[in-house]
C-alpha cells in the first residue's frame, strides 16, 4: 500500500521558526577564505545599529558565503551579546548540515565537488525596541535543486528575547481567527498556486506560526510544500494592523514564558484515513529528564488518537472494497493551544477531532496543567488552599452563569450541570481558571464545549498566592 508520511518539527530553533522555500536564482560569487565586518545599510530612523559580518570560504569542494546580522548600540551590552550569539547561531546553522552531509557523500561515492551554503538576511522592521529580521539559507547538497531555510526573529532589543504573534495583541484580540481568514480569502482567490484540496486541510496557523512585521502588516508565512508544490514557493500572506479591533502593539511589553513551546507536526495520508497532527514541544526546562517526560506524554496521547483511527479507517476501506461498496476516508485532526506559560505554570489544551461517518465528527478538548518545578499534574483541588470547599465554591458560580447563559436562551439551554467531579476538566488563564465540559455533558452537541471563567482574585484569600495574577 502507498504510504506518504510527512514529519516536521516547526520552530526546532529555541528561540525561532523556521520553514521551507524555494530559492530563485541564487548566484554563487568567486570567494576566498576570509571574514569581512562591513555596515549594513539600514533605515536611518531604525534606532537598533546593526552590521554584518560575511564568512566566505572556498575548500574541500564546498563553497560557503554567510551574512550575518550584528547587533551594535544597545545599552545593555548581556542582551546586545545575547541576541547577536542567537543570531549568529541561526546563520550558522545549516553549514555544519552541509559539511555532514558531504563527508556522507564522499563516503557513499557520489560527492560531486558543488556544495554549498548561502546565508542572508533581510530586516523588515526597526524601531523602537522591536527589531524583525528573517535569515534565508540556501544548501545545496546535490540532486535536481537546493534548499532554503528561512528563521524569522522578532526581538524586544530590551530584554533580548524573541516573542511569540501572541504578545502583539492585546488578550481579548481574536487575532487567529482573522488571520486565518486573511490567508483562506487569498487561498480562495488564487486556488491555482496552491494544492487542490488546500481549503480543506488548512486547520488555521500554528501557535508558534513563523512571522514578521512589515510595513504596519503582519506577515505569516509558510514553507515548501505546507500549502503548495514546490515551485510554487513560500507563501506570505500581509495581514494589515488596521485589521485587528486592537491594533498591534510594536511597543513591545511582554511577560517573559517560562519554557518555549513549538509544534511537532505529524502528516499521514494512508487508504482510508488521513490525519494531521500538532503536538506541542517543550524546551528550556532546565530538568531535561522532566522536559523529555512531558513531551512523551504530549506525542503518546497524540499518536495513540492517531494510530487507532487510522487502523479503523484503513480497516474500513478493505472492508468496502471485499464489498465492492462506496469507500469514505476517516479522518483525525489534533491542535493545541497554550493558556498560560509563566510562574511554573504551564496550562495547555489538547483537541482531539476525528470524523468516521455519519452526520458530523467528534471532538474533545483534553487539559495539560503541569508545574514547572515539579512536573506534577496541578489538579482543580490543587489551585485552593487546603480545607477550602472549592466545589462548592465553584458550583456556585457555574450556576450563576448558567442562569445568565438560559435566560438569554431562545429555546435550546443548559439542563445537564450537576457539579464539578474531582478529576474536572479545566485550564488556568492568568489568574483564572475555566472550567469546561465536553460535547454532550451538560449540554446539546449542537452548543458545543461549554466553558466558565471564574476569577480567582474574587477568591484571592482562599487562592494560593502562586494562581494570582502578579
Amino acid at each position: 500500500m502507498k504510504k506518504i508520511f510527512y514529519l516536521a518539527l516547526a520552530a526546532s530553533l529555541t528561540l525561532s521558526s523556521v520553514s521551507t522555500t524555494f530559492a530563485k536564482g541564487v548566484s554563487v560569487p568567486n570567494s576566498t577564505n576570509k571574514t569581512i565586518s562591513q555596515p549594513n545599510k539600514i533605515n536611518t530612523k531604525s534606532e537598533t545599529l546593526i552590521t554584518s559580518k560575511a564568512i566566505k570560504t572556498k575548500a574541500n569542494g564546498i563553497e560557503v558565503d554567510i551574512k550575518i546580522p550584528v547587533i551594535n548600540g544597545l545599552k545593555d551590552k548581556k542582551v546586545q551579546d545575547k541576541i547577536n550569539v542567537d543570531l549568529e547561531k541561526a546563520s550558522m546553522e545549516y553549514k555544519s548540515t552541509v559539511e555532514s552531509e558531504a563527508e556522507f557523500a564522499k563516503k557513499e561515492g557520489y560527492f560531486n565537488n558543488n556544495f554549498s551554503i548561502h546565508s542572508d538576511y533581510k530586516i523588515h522592521y526597526n524601531k523602537g525596541n522591536l527589531l524583525s529580521i528573517t535569515i534565508s539559507s540556501y544548501i545545496y547538497t546535490g540532486g535536481a535543486h537546493g534548499m532554503t531555510y528561512v528563521t524569522n526573529f522578532n526581538i524586544d532589543t530590551k530584554s533580548g528575547e524573541n516573542v511569540s504573534l501572541k504578545d502583539f495583541f492585546s488578550p481579548n484580540e481574536n487575532y487567529v481567527d482573522i488571520i486565518n481568514k486573511a490567508v483562506r480569502d487569498k487561498i480562495a482567490s488564487t486556488p491555482n498556486y496552491y494544492f487542490e484540496d488546500i481549503v480543506q486541510r488548512f486547520k488555521g496557523i500554528l501557535p508558534d506560526q513563523p512571522f514578521y512585521i512589515e510595513n504596519d502588516n503582519v506577515v505569516v508565512y509558510f514553507g515548501l510544500y505546507e500549502l503548495a508544490p514546490y515551485a510554487a514557493g513560500i507563501q506570505e500572506f500581509k495581514v494589515p494592523f488596521k485589521s485587528f479591533k486592537n491594533g498591534v502593539k510594536t511597543d513591545l511589553n511582554f511577560r517573559k514564558d517560562a519554557i518555549k513551546v513549538s509544534s511537532k507536526v505529524v502528516d499521514e495520508l494512508e487508504l482510508g484515513y488521513r490525519g494531521n497532527l500538532r503536538i506541542p514541544v517543550i524546551k528550556g526546562l532546565k530538568d531535561e529528564k522532566m522536559q523529555t517526560a512531558i513531551n512523551s506524554k504530549f506525542e503518546k496521547e497524540a499518536l495513540e488518537f492517531n494510530n487507532k483511527l487510522k487502523k479503523d479507517g484503513m480497516d474500513y476501506a478493505k472492508e468496502c472494497e471485499k464489498l465492492k461498496i462506496e469507500q469514505r476516508d476517516f479522518f483525525g485532526d489534533t491542535d493545541y493551544y497554550v493558556y498560560q506559560n509563566h510562574n511554573n505554570i504551564l496550562s495547555i489544551t489538547v483537541l482531539y477531532e476525528q470524523y468516521t461517518g455519519g452526520a458530523h465528527g467528534s471532538y474533545n478538548k483534553t487539559p495539560y496543567n503541569i508545574d514547572l518545578k515539579t512536573g506534577k499534574e496541578i489538579t482543580i483541588k490543587d489551585v485552593f488552599k487546603p480545607g477550602v470547599n472549592y466545589k462548592d465554591i465553584i458550583n456556585k458560580e457555574i450556576n450563576k452563569q448558567i442562569d445568565v447563559i438560559n435566560k438569554k436562551a431562545d429555546t435550546i439551554q443548559i439542563q445537564g450541570f450537576t457539579g464539578i467531579s474531582e478529576n474536572q476538566d479545566f485550564y488556568i488563564n492568568n489568574g483564572n481558571i475555566v472550567v469546561y465540559f465536553q460535547p454532550y455533558a451538560i449540554a446539546p452537541y449542537c452548543m458545543g464545549i461549554q466553558e466558565f471563567t471564574i476569577s480567582l482574585d474574587n477568591f484571592k484569600t482562599m487562592v494560593k498566592p502562586e494562581f494570582l495574577v502578579k
